[in-house]
């Protein structure tokens, strides 16, 4: 599979940390002139160049861009137009949360009754879509806090993911997957 990278991300992450192409190109044994080419969208990562590309900047921003871009806009984009403070992160991932946990309690009987679709009345529907939607606000609130506090505090993103599926794993949640 070719990926289209999110060419202006890559040089953007790269800025976000004084790289120059040389030393990513370094890092992933990949050429400058690739590094080059693709920020100019002038050649596309495999499937694992872009998963080296990711791991190497280990950044939440950019991990996010990637994301949506391979899902066709299926994961929570990267906000840009808000206070990134890592204070008003955390304070909007609580109001999230808990807007989310809210509305979830007050579907809860009718998640347990409706087994499928056809369980659902119009008004029912309506509801869980709310719910969904309250939901995919906490998620983009916690992405969003990740990306922010790992640049803050300097935490390896890829670290802290790696740890999480290790665990998963470990309680058998997750089977774990060849070759990432």
């Amino acid at each position: 599979m070719s990926i289209s990278t999110t060419a202006p991300e890559i040089k953007e992450a790269r800025a976000r940390y004084e790289w120059t192409q040389e030393n990513v190109a370094n890092d992933l044994n990949f050429s400058r002139q690739m590094i080059q080419m693709v920020e100019a969208g002038k050649r596309r990562l495999n499937e694992q160049d872009a998963a080296k590309l990711a791991r190497k900047l280990d950044d939440g921003q950019f991990a996010m861009a990637m994301a949506r871009r391979i899902t066709g806009g299926m994961s929570a984009p990267y906000l840009n137009g808000i206070d990134n403070h890592r204070m008003a992160c955390i304070m909007k991932l609580v109001e999230e949360l808990q807007e989310a946990i809210d509305i979830i309690t007050q579907n809860m009987r009718t998640l347990i009754r409706a087994q499928s679709a056809e369980d659902l009345s119009a008004g029912e529907r309506v509801q869980i879509e709310a719910m969904m939607i309250e939901t995919i606000e906490g998620i983009t609130a916690a992405e969003n806090t990740l990306a922010r506090l790992s640049k803050t505090y300097d935490i390896s993103l890829a670290d802290l993911w790696d740890r999480h599926e290790a665990q998963l794993v470990q309680k058998g949640y997750l089977r774990k997957e060849k070759d990432r």
